[in-house]
């Protein structure tokens, strides 16, 4: 019988990041397999710099991703400020 692992993630600001090669940065809406692999990975105590186990990890799985019908988008607007000198 095959084994399977249910999970809801739930963050309201999570992003699911894409190439940013301006200064705007989008987002997917849904978390690419490399993404959730490594949460994973790193639940059960692989590091991200331990390339041998992560491709092992990687062969040994499949993934299927289900997104909520009514996802509510938000801007997220950030900016930078240099700390004043003596603070």
């Amino acid at each position: 019988m095959s084994q399977y692992l249910i999970f809801q993630l739930h963050g309201p600001m999570a992003s699911w990041g894409v190439d940013a090669p301006g200064e705007v940065r989008h987002t997917h809406e849904l978390p690419s397999r490399s993404a959730l692999l490594g949460l994973l990975a790193a639940g059960v105590g692989i590091r991200r710099d331990d390339t041998e186990r992560l491709n092992a990890f990687n062969r040994h799985y499949s993934l299927v991703v289900c997104a909520s019908r009514n996802p509510r988008w938000a801007r997220d607007y950030h900016t930078i400020q240099m700390p004043k000198r003596g603070a």
